[in-house]
């Protein structure tokens, strides 16, 4: 039977720390949850890129790439997003056109063929500053094997 991984890949940042050498910081492999159920915990992270700038960004476990997680066909995966942001210093709930809500996160996956409605991988979920939110996949027993990623999407 195959196995199924999950990795978070931010797209934006995989240039800036992906070689190793004088520009960057060398990817580390993260480590991996294999039990089927994951904790993980959006923080700010500190980010050191090429020529020794730094940013300041979000991260799931505070390293850039989170935990991989590893799950079988025919199982369940559960994922524990906990939201370790503080709240905004005054709301932006009701701004359309711009940024908001900036200390809100979810989760979505690619490549898992999941219900996208909750418990599972609803893009429209939103784990508030301070809160917490359990996914549950329902993983078919004919998925196909194969590294498969998840990321924040909130909009």
């Amino acid at each position: 039977m195959g196995h199924l991984c999950l990795l978070l890949k931010v797209l934006l940042l995989i240039t800036v720390v992906a070689s190793n050498n004088e520009h960057g910081a060398p990817f580390v492999e993260p480590p991996a949850e294999t039990s089927g159920s994951a904790t993980i915990r959006f923080s700010e992270y500190l980010l050191h890129g090429p020529n020794g700038k730094s940013q300041l960004t979000r991260s799931f476990n505070s390293m850039f790439g989170g935990p991989s997680i590893h799950t079988s066909p025919g199982g369940t995966l559960r994922i524990t997003v906990v939201n370790e942001l503080a709240a905004e210093k005054f709301s932006t709930r009701g701004h359309v056109n711009g940024i908001r809500l900036i200390d809100t996160t979810n989760v979505h996956t690619h490549g898992l063929h999941v219900s996208p409605r909750a418990p599972g991988d609803d893009m429209f979920t939103e784990i508030d500053a301070g809160a917490s939110h359990e996914y549950i996949f329902d993983i078919p027993k004919d998925h196909m094997p194969g590294t498969h990623w998840y990321h924040p999407h909130f909009h």
